[in-house]
């Protein structure tokens, strides 16, 4: 897991160095992460951390590092893999009763205790495609997906304020800071995008 967060991270600081132009001596060595990004991607556009786990987790933030390298959905070096990753994680937008809107798999053994980081990172991807999306349908299915992903974490919030591994829903009243600003992240992300206005 440690080797697979150093790429993605590497990738997500080469991307915010990008908007001031990545100095050349760094090109190489975030193009070799974007590579080894890609080559751990499974076929149905999922990654995981080692022995494939956290994969909601980790595809929001593998899908998020390719992203900030300039690809899109519709085009760049990675919209391939991009696009596999939107695809994997929108079919684990769950509808049911108190779990609507939740982008995860809680039942997964690494994630069943700690499914809002994957949630969190896996909206904040996904209103970062959204903009991008020119089929209709998609579209429309990404804005009901992301609506819905916003609502739940409004009901997922503590009675302090913040957000904790897993929602209050569940009895878990609690909060914790890294989960909270994952969260404000995913939600700041949607409003950029026009969701949840």
């Amino acid at each position: 897991m440690k080797r697979m967060l150093a790429f993605v991270l590497g990738g997500l600081w080469a991307t915010a160095a990008a908007a001031d132009e990545l100095p050349a001596k760094y090109k190489d060595t975030v193009k070799k992460g974007l590579e080894y990004l890609k080559k751990q991607q499974f076929k149905d556009g999922h990654w995981g951390a080692n022995g494939d786990q956290y994969p909601v987790s980790m595809t929001g933030l593998g899908g998020l590092a390719m992203l900030m390298e300039g690809s899109t959905i519709r085009e760049g070096a990675y919209s391939q893999n991009i696009r596999k990753a939107s695809d994997w994680l929108m079919e684990r937008s769950m509808k049911a009763n108190n779990r609507d809107g939740l982008i995860g798999n809680p039942d997964h053994p690494t994630e069943t205790g700690r499914y809002m980081y994957g949630h969190g990172f896996a909206t904040l991807f996904l209103a970062s495609v959204y903009g991008d999306e020119e089929d209709r349908e998609r579209r429309e299915k990404l804005k009901d997906i992301l609506t819905r992903a916003c609502k739940y974490i409004a009901n997922a919030q503590s009675t302090q304020g913040g957000w904790f591994y897993t929602s209050k829903v569940d009895g878990h009243d609690q909060d914790e800071g890294s989960v909270t600003v994952t969260q404000m992240q995913a939600l700041r992300a949607c409003k950029n995008a026009g969701i949840g206005q």
